[in-house]
């Protein structure tokens, strides 16, 4: 996904019991989700990632473990969504308070993620 970012809020980032790989890729998976995308095949993920899809695998499953991710089936065909972080608040952090346009943009990424 070349032309969406997504933010990796403090509760993935410093997540301990989480690898650094694991990290991107609920990143990945969050902007993807931005883009209302849900169904993403774990080749498309390692072929982004530049990983193999036993790599994928095994990343999806330490975030579904970690309640990270949720992952359900829509006519035999699998969504994922992030889950497991709620919003921040925003206006504790005085960078936003200087950049309105930040602060609209996160919130509008906030109300994607549905948090």
């Amino acid at each position: 996904m070349t032309n969406i970012f997504s933010i990796i809020p403090p509760e993935i980032r410093y997540n301990h019991k989480i690898s650094a790989q694991a990290k991107i890729l609920w990143s990945e998976i969050a902007a993807y989700n931005y883009a209302k995308i849900y169904k993403v095949k774990n080749r498309t993920f390692a072929k982004d990632l530049n990983l193999s899809t036993t790599q994928i695998s095994r990343l999806l499953r330490e975030l579904l473990e970690n309640n990270l991710i949720l992952s359900f089936n829509v006519a035999a065909e699998r969504r994922l969504m992030v889950v497991g972080i709620k919003k921040p608040e925003i206006e504790d952090n005085e960078s936003h308070k200087k950049d309105p346009q930040a602060q609209k943009a996160l919130n509008k990424w906030y109300e994607e993620l549905g948090i």
